[in-house]
């Protein structure tokens, strides 16, 4: 394709429109500016603004790039311009937030958290009105420390939990049964579900393991 072929198109469609005395609407095509900065002074367009430029017209980007738009005047719709769609719409404005303020917001946060159950990077996020993308880009040194302390906190749980359930189902087969008759693993698992609340899969483990060490 020939180097300037977007300016000879774009040349050649205001002379087609000057010729039918309609150059207002040749400036509705795209930004009155940037076309007569292309008429008069030769200047390009950014690949975006041709596309808006031939999807306004009805032809292909290819023709009118290469500055053959002129050879598809006959298709043009002068007076009835096809719509932008949503893609070629201005860019909605997104939001500004204080990088700085939220930073503070957080290590105050994780300070509140060191004595108390502390917050997955979920909840941290929920908490500052964030995503949990935004405080892994922005702040992947307090998102690392959040998680571990999470993940840690977590796993002790989780064995404070075994523990539990391995103490109770040892004291459940070690005490003296009523009239010497002998403890169902099925009757531990009742009376430790309703004590402990622990959650069936680790009850049943423990009481399994208790059960045939003492066999």
């Amino acid at each position: 394709m020939p180097e300037n072929g977007l300016v000879t198109s774009v040349n050649l469609l205001f002379d087609h429109y000057w010729r039918l005395d309609k150059e207002d609407k040749f400036y509705e095509l795209l930004s009155r500016d940037k076309l007569l900065s292309v008429v008069h002074y030769g200047h390009s367009l950014c690949l975006n603004d041709a596309r808006k430029l031939s999807f306004r017209l009805g032809i292909s980007l290819y023709d009118l790039i290469s500055g053959n738009a002129a050879n598809t005047t006959p298709l043009l719709g002068i007076d009835d311009y096809c719509p932008f769609p949503d893609s070629f719409r201005s860019p909605v404005r997104r939001e500004v937030r204080d990088h700085g303020a939220i930073l503070l917001k957080l290590k105050a946060l994780n300070a509140s958290d060191q004595d108390n159950e502390p917050l997955s990077l979920k909840a941290t996020a929920r908490r500052l009105g964030v995503s949990v993308g935004y405080l892994e880009y922005r702040f992947p040194i307090q998102v690392n420390e959040i998680t571990a302390r999470y993940k840690h906190f977590k796993q002790v749980e989780h064995l404070g939990k075994l523990y539990l359930a391995q103490r109770r189902s040892l004291e459940y087969f070690l005490s003296e049964s009523e009239g010497n008759a002998p403890k169902s693993r099925k009757q531990a698992y009742r009376l430790l579900k309703e004590e402990t609340g622990l959650p069936k899969w680790v009850l049943k483990n423990a009481i399994q393991t208790a059960y045939t060490a003492l066999q």
